[in-house]
């Protein structure tokens, strides 16, 4: 036998191909997220689409989707994911604005959410998304974001243009994915006029 073989060489270059084909897909998985994760960081965005709810567990370092066979006595929250559009003329400084994002958030972050909605209606204006504490959180469900969510300004002609040229996130998708992604985080969320 040996291990010198032209096998050896194909297969490690195959293997050092997948990763590098996976290490792209996880950046670019992580571009997707908007990370506001020292407060006072603000965005403004459009909320789009339908959102996403699944129950998850915190494993010490993200939110893993709950397995009841896995997670026995693991203490599961409900987060909800939904689309975000972030305008290029808003977000200076983000990367890959002008595009799709996700942002998720616990129960109470996405309360905030339906107030909004409720208030102003989601399809005509954009908001104004600011982290404004966080805490430490509980060891067992993760840490304490909070954030306020307040009317910046309503959507433009050249956002609805470019939003039409943009697909939504499969958000489904994406949380069958989670474990590849990083952590994110969004707590308490309070509106104001």
């Amino acid at each position: 036998m040996s291990d010198k073989s032209d096998s050896w060489e194909s297969v490690d270059r195959l293997v050092t191909k997948y990763q590098h084909e996976e290490d792209i897909k996880y950046q670019h998985e992580e571009d997707i997220f908007v990370h506001l994760l020292l407060p006072g960081e603000r965005i403004v965005a459009a909320f789009l689409g339908d959102p996403f709810a699944r129950e998850t567990v915190w494993d010490g370092e993200r939110y893993v989707n709950h397995n009841p066979a896995i997670h026995h006595d693991a203490r599961y929250t409900l987060r909800v994911a939904i689309n975000l559009y972030l305008p290029s003329d808003m977000n200076f400084g983000l990367p890959r604005c002008g595009a799709m994002k996700v942002m998720e958030g616990d129960t109470t972050w996405f309360k905030s959410v339906l107030r909004i909605r409720e208030k102003y209606g989601l399809c005509k204006q954009m908001f104004a998304i600011k982290m404004t504490d966080a805490g430490a959180g509980d060891p067992t469900s993760g840490p304490d974001f909070r954030y306020s969510i307040f009317p910046e300004r309503n959507i433009r002609d050249a956002d609805l243009a470019n939003i039409s040229n943009l697909k939504m996130h499969d958000l489904a998708e994406l949380a069958l994915r989670h474990e590849l992604r990083p952590r994110l985080c969004a707590g308490d969320a309070t509106v104001r006029e």
